[in-house]
């Protein structure tokens, strides 16, 4: 199955902007570790990026031009949408990383593949035990497996505009550190998230 078309083009970002991030890591200090725990993506990723083998998807751009993290930066003229912009699978993605669960623990109690899960994540298949029946909706087994209270719960997280109290409730729920900031989809989140030291 073909990966949908992206909101926001690739080719529109310049061939300078991992030159961009590379110079605003090196000014903040950073490893290119650290910069990939900030972000989410693996140090290779990272250096892909700034050596100018790749170019970012929505996702990266969003969390690398994060306040908390570099803020706007040279070379990308995309103009992000506040908060519709995110596919329901990345925002599944982020409620699995605060339950601090892996691929394969969701995927057993889901009961699918990692593959498709992992397809799912990445907006790339929907498969109707994940989401159910109907695509506006999410399945029960899904929901309560990444540690909402139900597929209602759930499908409320997806449309909400701040998703920080259902990340926190999950995060708490399942004993780990809240998520840093810039995996956080929401532009007003209700307090101020306190820095996690990824450097340790």
């Amino acid at each position: 199955m073909p990966c949908p078309p992206a909101r926001f083009p690739r080719t529109d970002v310049t061939a300078s902007f991992g030159e961009a991030v590379k110079q605003a890591r090196n000014d903040k200090k950073w490893t290119r570790t650290g910069l990939a725990r900030r972000v989410g993506v693996t140090r290779q990723t990272i250096i892909r990026l700034e050596e100018g083998r790749t170019t970012p998807g929505v996702e990266l751009v969003r969390a690398l031009t994060h306040p908390t993290v570099f803020g706007r930066l040279p070379g990308l003229d995309w103009d992000l949408p506040a908060r519709d912009a995110l596919p329901w699978g990345f925002l599944a993605r982020l409620a699995r990383r605060a339950s601090g669960q892996t691929l394969g623990q969701v995927a057993e109690k889901v009961g699918c593949s990692i593959a498709t899960l992992s397809d799912f994540e990445r907006h790339v298949l929907y498969y109707p035990d994940i989401l159910g029946v109907r695509h506006d909706r999410v399945g029960k087994r899904y929901a309560t497996a990444l540690g909402f209270e139900d597929a209602d719960d759930m499908f409320a997280f997806l449309e909400a505009r701040d998703a920080t109290p259902w990340l926190d409730r999950i995060a708490t729920k399942f004993k780990q550190p809240r998520l840093a900031n810039a995996l956080r989809p929401s532009l007003r989140p209700a307090e101020p998230v306190p820095e996690i030291d990824l450097s340790a």
